[in-house]
């Protein structure tokens, strides 16, 4: 299990009243070394203590903040119910309160388990947030370190949005979500560039790395536009765009750049003419009477030449006449 963890001191908790009967196994709520030192690393502090379930804002921790886009897996909340019902010991989730309520901010496949297990209480690690970007960072962080741990792309998604919604430093923001500084600097000026694409006029669309080799020629709008639509339209515009950029950065002037992205644009359009031709089409059975003929030649040619069988002889003409016969039987199979 991901997020098991042993060899620590259980803070115990008895299973509710319906489940007690079923066993008499305890479930074991232990302390979290990952969970604490991303805390740690945020410089934020923290209690331990129990935490009535009724007391949960489920809309708010179901919307899982540290996953980009992506629902509760269902499934794993029923494994880990099951589990806690054998009396398995699990790592305690980190909560922050409000006046309101109480949301998780990790461990929510947990947390929903226990819900579903008929627990009343867990216990928890109880975050104090002074600034708005805390809560998701812990989200952010503690998914890259255990359980279902985000992909590389999720996390550039998730650093992007922490550099322009709470304008954190990106080498700060790297440093956390453990993305190499460079990766997260492109994938902010590839968002830029994108942006002035959209307010230049293009309206298509282009893989968001593409628009990370359109830095250059960034600073004219019109041109930028006509080469976004220009790659729109190539079939594989990530490995075009570089030597496009090349290409019209190799002329000075705009009318010159714009001249040459028209040529390319035609030139990509004749290609796509010629591969899109529809080839001469044969029935199966022109086919292979073709390949037939082809096969009787080279037989004949191979027989005389390099068995050197005499034209006109008996062996010439017992092979032609079987040749004739085999040929019969290929026909009637073809009818």
């Amino acid at each position: 299990m991901n997020e098991r963890l042993t060899g620590l001191k259980p803070d115990t908790l008895t299973l509710s009243t319906e489940y007690s009967e079923m066993s008499t196994k305890t479930i074991e709520w232990i302390s979290d070394p990952k969970a604490e030192a991303v805390l740690a690393d945020l410089n934020i502090h923290f209690t331990k203590g129990r935490l009535t379930l009724s007391e949960v804002d489920w809309s708010a921790t179901k919307q899982n903040a540290g996953r980009t886009g992506r629902a509760i897996d269902k499934e794993r909340v029923d494994e880990y119910a099951l589990s806690m019902l054998e009396g398995d010991s699990f790592p305690m989730p980190i909560a922050v309160r409000s006046p309101e309520s109480v949301e998780i901010l990790a461990g929510v496949h947990r947390t929903l388990a226990a819900k579903e297990a008929e627990l009343q209480t867990i216990s928890v690690y109880f975050a104090t947030i002074t600034l708005p970007h805390q809560a998701r960072l812990i989200a952010i962080m503690t998914n890259c370190r255990e359980g279902v741990r985000e992909s590389k792309e999720q996390r550039l998604e998730q650093g992007v949005h922490l550099v322009k919604e709470f304008e954190l430093k990106s080498t700060d923001v790297a440093a956390l979500l453990r993305l190499p500084i460079e990766t997260l600097r492109t994938r902010l000026r590839s968002e830029e560039v994108q942006q002035e694409a959209v307010e230049a006029g293009f309206k298509g669309k282009l893989p968001i790395s593409v628009f990370g080799k359109l830095v250059r020629i960034a600073g004219n709008a019109k041109v930028l536009a006509s080469t976004c639509d220009c790659l729109s339209r190539i079939k594989n515009p990530t490995d075009e765009s570089t030597n496009l950029v090349r290409e019209v950065l190799k002329h000075k002037t705009e009318a010159q750049q714009l001249s040459c992205i028209e040529k390319c644009i035609e030139k990509d359009r004749i290609r796509q003419n010629v591969e899109t031709e529809s080839p001469i089409k044969l029935s199966m059975r022109a086919k292979f009477v073709r390949s037939l003929h082809s096969l009787e030649t080279a037989v004949g040619d191979r027989t005389r030449e390099g068995l050197q069988i005499v034209k006109d002889s008996d062996d010439h003409n017992t092979l032609r006449r079987e040749w004739r016969i085999l040929r019969g039987k290929i026909n009637r199979v073809l009818e």
